[in-house]
């Protein structure tokens, strides 16, 4: 039957060819010649099920730091000395926190044309300013070495200054997005060159499209010449050798993966750790031998469907609809999570902002300066503590108990012959025998209703203990408490998507030990963690702030 017969179905038709072939270029696609591949992704359902939850969403108690002050922060590094942090920013330079009183200073920059050239569209900038995405110090030499996404493999000496060029081709093609990089002790400099037809500009067609040209490579010193280590990589992005240095870990993040390959032993062969939640950003190394890796949480079973479907994929993203409400449809809820690895894969720890009020696009967390150890003595139940006695003639310390768990408040009594204690995390109140026939024992005061803190004597010899009410039963987990906290409700649904962080700690075996979640959001796009200081460094490099989590 002819069409012109039916104008209704000719109207759906013209419609419809409108809207695939997307002719005033409304879409995501504009008129890029859109090449997508089925991706080599787990499955959804099998991932999600697997992977531990951090239910207190606990990386929401992290704070913003240095707001206003950098923009585009996407790695964190120290130097030998321990100071910094040092980090990359979108207007090409490298800037050192300096301390309160002095601030960032411009240490070193990629590119003089760079400076004072950052804006908050600052992709078009980019490319003549310089992007430093990962750093390293070699701590021997004190050199900062730089993976530039447009600039490549570049070196700065301890002085700072304009960083001087190692490696911009290989086999004599230039490297387009240089990303991440980590420094043997033989010297030698392996990096991770995300795409040989994108450059970091273009990036989001390596996701959407699926294509693989991605490379992990190798820069030698001596000879100064550039090898290809790996190829046919899905988007390579974060690289991490491991402590002994008989392996190193790399990211894809297309296939939402974190890959292991071997320098040693079973040399040159490739493994799976771990299959991902989300896409994987950069990884860092803590003094255990651990792994933090930051993973941007986007995967959904519609996601599935197109990842395995390239020709959905072709006409889904030629509709001239903006991305963001095409993310959208996709039930895409963009979180970020950080979790801890250790070398078997094992996870660690999960940390979570779910509902990322804290960042966008998070991409390193370091480990430094510790503030809340009090939450994971409670987290934890551990019992590690202990009552301590300092004898001023001898200068010597002795311990009166210990197998506590979290011993706080102390209050001798009014004769002295004995003293109150609260083990916090118990919910209970304890005393101690210093005279008597009990000398030396301990015995049950009081179980309390909540969480108790000091204790004070008052003129009648009576004690006051205040304590924070625990409207748990007692037999639920001692994790539930951090749901009792109510940190600042920022949502900030960053392009019409839900966007939250979790960060995630494994174990050498791959088991999950810790999962840190802020529900209300105050994380978010993680890209790289770093644990030093007693914090965990957040980068991001898409925001003018770095996150800190104290930690453990």
């Amino acid at each position: 039957m002819p069409l012109l017969q039916h104008p209704i179905l000719l109207l759906l038709v013209l419609v419809l060819g409108f809207v695939v072939m997307d002719p005033l270029q409304m879409g995501p696609l504009g008129d890029h010649e859109f090449r997508p591949v089925k991706h080599n992704i787990a499955p959804y359902k099998q991932v999600m099920e697997r992977w531990p939850r951090d239910n207190e969403s606990r990386l929401g108690f992290g704070k913003l730091e240095f707001e206003d002050e950098v923009f585009g922060p996407e790695s964190l590094e120290f130097d030998a000395l321990g100071r910094g942090p040092y980090t990359g920013l979108a207007d090409g330079r490298i800037v050192r926190w300096m301390g309160n009183d002095l601030g960032w200073e411009t240490s070193k920059q990629v590119c003089a044309k760079g400076i004072d050239s950052t804006t908050h569209k600052q992709w078009k900038h980019e490319k003549k300013c310089g992007r430093p995405l990962g750093l390293r110090f070699d701590k021997e030499s004190g050199d900062l070495y730089i993976a530039d996404a447009y600039y490549g493999l570049l070196v700065v000496g301890p002085q700072g200054g304009l960083a001087t060029p190692l490696s911009t081709h290989v086999e004599g093609k230039p490297i387009l997005f240089a990303n991440d990089l980590d420094i043997h002790k033989n010297g030698s400099i392996f990096f991770t060159d995300t795409s040989k037809r994108y450059n970091r500009v273009n990036h989001f067609f390596i996701l959407l499209e699926g294509e693989s040209t991605g490379r992990l490579l190798r820069y030698d010193p001596p000879t100064k010449t550039t090898h290809i280590v790996l190829e046919g990589l899905a988007f390579p992005n974060g690289l991490q050798l491991s402590k002994d240095q008989t392996f190193l870990l790399f990211t894809e993040t297309t296939n939402c993966r974190l890959m292991k390959y071997w320098l040693e032993g079973p040399n040159g062969t490739v493994e799976l750790v771990a299959d991902l939640p989300g896409f994987p950003d950069n990884i860092r190394i803590n003094e255990k031998g651990q792994f933090w890796v930051a993973i941007d949480c986007c995967r959904t079973p519609a996601q599935e469907v197109l990842s395995h479907n390239p020709w959905i994929r072709s006409v889904y993203f030629r509709l001239p609809i903006r991305m963001t409400y095409l993310a959208r449809f996709m039930g895409m809820k963009m979180y970020t999570l950080i979790s801890l690895f250790n070398e078997k894969g094992e996870i660690l720890e999960v940390l979570e902002d779910r509902k990322g009020a804290v960042m966008k696009l998070v991409s390193e967390v370091r480990e430094a300066k510790g503030k809340l150890n009090h939450f994971f003595i409670l987290l934890e139940a551990e019992s590690t503590g202990r009552l301590l006695r300092y004898d001023p003639p001898t200068k010597t310390t002795h311990i009166v108990l210990e197998g506590l768990a979290f011993p706080n408040g102390l209050q001798l009594s009014k004769d002295q012959t004995f003293l109150l204690f609260t083990e916090t995390t118990n919910c209970r109140l304890m005393k101690y025998w210093l005279e008597g026939p009990k000398n030396g024992t301990v015995e049950l005061v009081a179980d309390l209703p909540g969480f108790p803190d000091n204790i004070r004597i008052n003129e009648k010899g009576q004690f006051w203990d205040p304590s924070t009410r625990n409207p748990l039963s007692q037999s639920m987990d001692m994790k539930c408490i951090l749901s009792l906290a109510d940190p600042n409700d920022l949502l900030s649904a960053s392009y019409g998507m839900k966007m939250y962080t979790l960060i995630s700690l494994f174990n050498e075996k791959g088991e999950i030990l810790e999962v840190l979640e802020d529900r209300k959001g105050a994380v978010k796009l993680v890209s790289e963690v770093r644990e030093a200081k007693g914090k965990l460094w957040i980068g991001t490099v898409a925001h003018n702030h770095i996150a800190t989590l104290p930690y453990p």
